[in-house]
């Protein structure tokens, strides 16, 4: 698996390796403006690459830190941008300092993560990954 946090740079060698290389994809954005337009842009293309699989079955797409609020954009117009190419699965992550902890210190235990509503989508997108190994 080769996991690609997005970015404007998806023509750098290495990141077009693992496009060419890898067998599942898992593609990060984070809702409002900005961000889900730099990863709707580049979503077709990530999608026709081999990593996606045939028609993007093997790609997920995460949506981080989603913010019930309305200064942070609106997520249900990030996700409608990015249905537009991809049908697959969809998990939004809300943001959580113990994640966040938790992924500063490279040491991660889904233990560690108090909120319910953080472990849920995390379990949803292990799952994903691990269905599509098989």
């Amino acid at each position: 698996m080769i996991l690609l946090d997005t970015s404007p740079d998806i023509m750098n060698p290495v990141t077009q390796w693992a496009l060419l290389h890898g067998t599942q994809m898992i593609i990060v954005t984070e809702q409002g403006y900005l961000s889900g337009k730099v990863v709707e842009h580049s979503l077709r293309y990530l999608l026709e690459q081999p990593a996606a699989g045939d028609t993007g079955r093997q790609a997920t797409v995460v949506a981080n830190k989603v913010l019930d609020d309305p200064r942070a954009g609106s997520i249900e117009e990030t996700e409608r941008a990015l249905r537009e190419h991809h049908a697959g699965p969809l998990i939004r992550i809300p943001p959580d300092l113990d994640l966040r902890a938790q992924v500063d210190l490279g040491d991660y235990t889904l233990d560690q993560v108090r909120r319910r509503s953080t472990r849920l989508p995390i379990k949803q997108l292990a799952l994903e990954v691990t269905e599509r190994f098989i």
